[in-house]
């Protein structure tokens, strides 16, 4: 009896701990590079492994680093370099503090093509930008991590009879343009009572 206590009291325990420890390399996120000498550089490899390639390379004070996965054995991370992505070793990565602590990170900005379209994300405004039609600003409204889920968020937006709905999950994703890997994807709607318009594309939380 004692035993089967002691089990029971080491699995509540275990679940306890489990967001925590699930947080400790949360992707996407942002990191700063840690450890690396004044005189050294990171190297960002083709593949999750030390033999690998070298495509490019992060300063020592490297920070604002946007991390997109993890490797299997979550000693790699991948990163983008220019037009392409690549690996780096997170022993030498350190998280941003205040991420995943109950809640998804807002992202930056999202963005996709065909036809070309952004859209930043501040704190009181959504600013919507499509290349062939110009720039549209809306106010912010109510941002919500799904109930039940940390997995995907969502923002509301309005302007002049027309509402924004944004809607970010963590999921690869790639801008069709380019060798660029990015960790979250979006579905936004822009609406008015007659009509919408529905696009699809990747979100940053890089600034």
């Amino acid at each position: 009896m004692v035993g089967a206590a002691v089990i029971r009291i080491a699995l509540v325990l275990g679940l306890l701990a489990a967001p925590a420890m699930a947080t400790q390399n949360a992707v996407p996120g942002l990191y700063a590079v840690q450890g690396v000498a004044a005189n050294d550089v990171l190297n960002v490899r083709q593949d999750p492994e030390a033999g690998a390639a070298i495509i490019a390379e992060l300063a020592p004070d490297a920070d604002g680093i946007e991390v997109v996965a993890l490797s299997g054995n979550s000693r790699w991370g991948r990163v983008n370099a220019g037009e392409q992505s690549g690996w780096v070793a997170m022993r030498f990565l350190s998280a941003y503090g205040g991420q995943y602590q109950g809640r998804f990170p807002s992202p930056a900005s999202c963005f996709g093509t065909e036809p070309f379209w952004t859209l930043n994300i501040s704190d009181d405004a959504l600013r919507f930008d499509r290349l062939d039609e110009g720039v549209a600003d809306f106010t912010a409204g109510n941002r919500e991590t799904a109930i039940g889920r940390r997995d995907q968020w969502s923002a509301r937006a309005f302007r002049d009879g027309r509402n924004l709905t944004v809607v970010v999950g963590t999921e690869a994703c790639n801008d069709g343009m380019s060798d660029r890997a990015y960790g979250l994807r979006a579905t936004v709607l822009i609406s008015t009572d007659t009509s919408h318009d529905h696009y699809a594309g990747c979100c940053s939380l890089a600034p």
